[in-house]
């Protein structure tokens, strides 16, 4: 009894579940349903948790809440969580291994860190500029977006470093702003779907 006390309270703080503990379940949202759902499935503390999509359909607020709770579980009580979801920012906030299976054959298995490096073959540079001196012109680097006073470029991470882009970008560009992203998950996802 005190430990389900205990849960009932942590995982209704948690998850802001105070507002709508006591309404009927036809009365509730998506994401209050959803919420309770996982609230539920962890009364009992059990040591592996699988969620199938389950930020699907929720509003922004609401996955983020799911999100940080399914990471404080985690992290505070060890719960393994497998997570099977389309959602790539739920991959990207919540996973620490990701395996990749495509009509049953695992595609990959490793860290998400190492995931991410193996796959991405590229990063993206967004230049904001007052005045451009002469185009830019290195190998592995693509023009992808080009507008007044904003450029963006696809970078081969296999080409050059990144303070090599800077300087030749110093050098082409007055320069108002710059920032360097790195290939989002989704994209390294579709693009090794793709090659199978």
């Amino acid at each position: 009894d005190r430990i389900y006390r205990d849960n009932v309270d942590m995982f209704v703080e948690l998850m802001q579940m105070q507002d709508f503990l006591r309404k009927p379940v036809r009365q509730l949202s998506l994401g209050q349903k959803m919420r309770a759902e996982i609230a539920i499935s962890l009364l009992h503390n059990p040591k592996i948790l699988y969620l199938d999509e389950p930020t699907i359909g929720l509003d922004v607020l609401v996955k983020d809440k799911i999100r940080k709770f399914v990471r404080e579980l985690n992290a505070e009580r060890k719960t393994t969580v497998i997570l099977t979801t389309h959602d790539m920012t739920d991959i990207d906030q919540i996973c620490d291994r990701i395996i990749m299976i495509d009509k049953g054959k695992i595609l990959s298995d490793s860290s998400l860190v190492d995931f991410k490096e193996a796959h991405r073959e590229s990063y993206r540079v967004r230049v904001e500029y007052t005045e451009m001196f002469h185009e830019l012109s290195m190998p592995g680097v693509k023009l992808e977006l080009q507008k007044d006073g904003v450029r963006e470029y696809s970078v081969a991470k296999t080409e050059g470093s990144v303070n090599e882009i800077l300087r030749c970008l110093a050098e082409a560009f007055a320069i108002k702003d710059i920032s360097i992203k790195e290939t989002e998950i989704e994209e390294i996802v579709r693009n090794l779907y793709q090659s199978v």
